[in-house]
């Protein structure tokens, strides 16, 4: 029953009550009372609402935090699906880094011609020979060969994609916007590349299932480098090659720096960091996740973790997400060449 139908009854039974009584000269007491009775029907009506009101309230707040909890759970629970799929990535890619680290993986070595090399401040001839390596300094050259599978499938807005300027986050020559950016923060000199897109080209020999098991890296390397040597690619004039790979759930990526090749699945949306990731290989730099400490060494800067750049993370410990969140530590930039 309302507050305004319990006032009325109330109102109504006390006016029966006055003439039943007939008491004239008692008006004022009765008036009295009634007026009592109704303001007392109004303060216990006013407590009783507002106990039913904090009561709701209560079971309402208590609903919420069950569902935040619950909430909670499931953010926690595929946080460490997460986590743990990421570092069986980083096991597996570095099981294959190994196996190229021993010289149980091998690739065709191509002649180059070191009287190109000589002059060129990234490039440090190892002994007699024309072996050299590469340093994040200067300027070097290197191929870029897109390889298809053999469906036909048509790949052009990819490789417009991965083509594009280097302002471009998507783009794979985003990688000397990058390096110059760590070099700035570094005041270090830094490595321009020069590029030349090749392809697509249809890869000649199959890829059979994936290298999970490392068991068809070595098809990977002879399907992708036969693929540019026989479509007349001149690797010997590039100080690089860097093999991107387009067809989906293929391979797991990796480098081979003693061959100065890189091999780039583009089966990922961060296509981009995985790029720069495997090119950084073949400057110098090695993985940061093998030693199980990303979050410490892996960071903006491994010997101050709570530094202000804490929320940087080394793109040799991870190479997926957000360019602005991955960075060149210390330990990497040493590697690559950089002295400060």
């Amino acid at each position: 029953m309302t507050l305004t139908a319990q006032v009325y009854i109330l109102m109504l039974n006390c006016n029966l009550y006055k003439m039943h009584l007939n008491i004239n000269k008692k008006k004022s007491l009765i008036v009295t009372i009634c007026a009592l009775s109704i303001l007392s029907i109004i303060v216990v009506s006013i407590a009783l609402e507002k106990h039913n009101t904090n009561k709701e309230k209560q079971r309402i707040t208590a609903f919420e935090k069950e569902k935040a909890k619950k909430l909670e759970s499931i953010v926690a629970e595929n946080k460490k699906l997460s986590e743990d799929a990421a570092k069986k990535e980083q096991a597996e890619h570095q099981k294959v880094q190994n196996l190229i680290d021993s010289g149980s993986l091998t690739t065709a070595q191509v002649r180059n011609n070191c009287s190109r090399l000589k002059n060129r401040e990234a490039i440090v001839i190892l002994g007699g020979s024309c072996s050299y390596k590469i340093r994040a300094v200067g300027s070097a050259k290197m191929a870029v060969v897109f390889v298809s599978d053999k469906s036909g499938m048509d790949y052009g807005q990819d490789i417009a994609q991965y083509t594009a300027g280097q302002s471009s986050k998507e783009s794979l020559v985003y990688i000397n916007e990058f390096l110059k950016r760590e070099a700035a923060r570094r005041n270090n000199p830094t490595l321009n590349i020069e590029f030349n897109f090749f392809g697509p080209f249809q890869q000649v020999s199959d890829i059979t299932g994936d290298n999970a098991d490392l068991s068809n890296t070595q098809e990977i390397i002879d399907a992708l480098q036969n693929t540019s040597l026989q479509n007349k690619v001149p690797e010997a004039d590039y100080d690089m090659v860097h093999y991107v790979y387009l067809q989906k759930q293929k391979f797991r990526s990796f480098a081979m720096p003693s061959s100065h090749r890189a091999f780039t699945n583009a089966q990922f949306a961060d296509t981009t960091g995985v790029f720069i990731h495997e090119t950084l290989h073949l400057l110098g730099a090695s993985d940061k996740y093998n030693n199980g400490d990303c979050q410490t060494r892996g960071q903006g800067n491994p010997f101050d973790p709570n530094g202000s750049e804490k929320d940087l993370l080394d793109i040799m410990c991870w190479a997926y997400g957000s360019m602005d969140h991955l960075n060149i530590n210390i330990i990497t930039g040493r590697e690559i060449g950089w002295q400060n």
